[in-house]
């Protein structure tokens, strides 16, 4: 029969777990606990045969917000890239968003956000714009790896953006990047029409902010093309496990703005011209 202890407080019987063992257990749960809440702190990528975490789009969105504020404070934390992340993510990749990006050379999408090997997803093209290649490289990272943020990020005094609004002779394969940025530039000079139309008042301010203007709409158009040519993507906005955002970088501060709204939602300030 199990006897009771009142010194201890608790049945004792050898198949009855001791004071000490609880103890342990209870030292052991705690322990547990805070670890999962330290890997929770930031996504970590995983190895071969693990499953992804499984991470909600705010939650991916306010880690980027954090790693830019690092970025932009000269706080880098320089987060995976030692040789043990290298040969942990060498066999399988689980990033938590993926961006597309204009090619750059002073966008370092990494750098900019403070992650590292195996974080982010990154496509790249001249005036991020989005036509069927990039729309099958951000299918796969959502449909395949299950990537659950999706960034337009376009920048600043971007060289694409510039040549179209100056008229710039665009020869070769590069005129078929400016096609997809010409319908942003129409929205843009819908938006700013006051200033354009009139010969006298038009300065090179207007100029400059037409500029500026065209790189927010081309951002906007992007994400609208990216969404009507892909049907997997709207469906899972609307189930709530994916967001589509759109974000401007700023290549004099390193600050990455976002433009409203950012729920993600099919409907954006732009029109699809596909």
């Amino acid at each position: 029969m199990p006897q009771f202890n009142c010194n201890r407080g608790i049945l004792m019987e050898s198949n009855i777990i001791s004071y000490p063992k609880v103890k342990i257990l209870l030292f052991l749960t705690t322990v547990i606990a805070a670890l999962g809440l330290v890997v929770r702190q930031f996504p970590q990528t995983s190895g071969e045969h693990q499953q992804p975490p499984q991470f909600m789009p705010d939650e991916i969105l306010t880690h980027l917000k954090q790693g830019n504020q690092r970025f932009v404070d000269g706080r880098r934390e320089f987060r995976h890239l030692d040789k043990e992340h290298i040969a942990k993510t060498a066999k399988a990749q689980t990033p938590v968003a993926a961006i597309l990006s204009c090619s750059d050379s002073r966008v370092p999408v990494e750098h900019i956000f403070d992650v590292g090997i195996g974080d982010l997803f990154v496509i790249r093209v001249a005036g991020n714009v989005c036509s069927d290649h990039e729309d099958a490289s951000i299918d796969y990272a959502v449909n395949y790896l299950k990537t659950p943020l999706v960034v337009i990020l376009g920048h600043t005094h971007c060289g694409a953006v510039t040549a179209v609004v100056e008229h710039g002779k665009l020869d070769g394969k590069i005129s078929q990047i400016a096609e997809h940025i010409i319908p942003a530039l129409h929205d843009a000079e819908a938006d700013t029409a006051p200033a354009l139309y009139d010969a006298e008042a038009y300065t090179a301010c207007d100029h400059d902010g037409l500029i500026d203007t065209t790189v927010r709409f081309n951002v906007r158009t992007a994400m609208a093309d990216l969404l009507k040519a892909s049907p997997k993507l709207r469906e899972q906005i609307t189930l709530g496990s994916l967001k589509v955002v759109g974000a401007i970088y700023d290549l004099g501060t390193g600050r990455v703005e976002w433009l409203e709204p950012e729920a993600g939602a099919p409907a954006v300030a732009a029109t699809s011209h596909r």
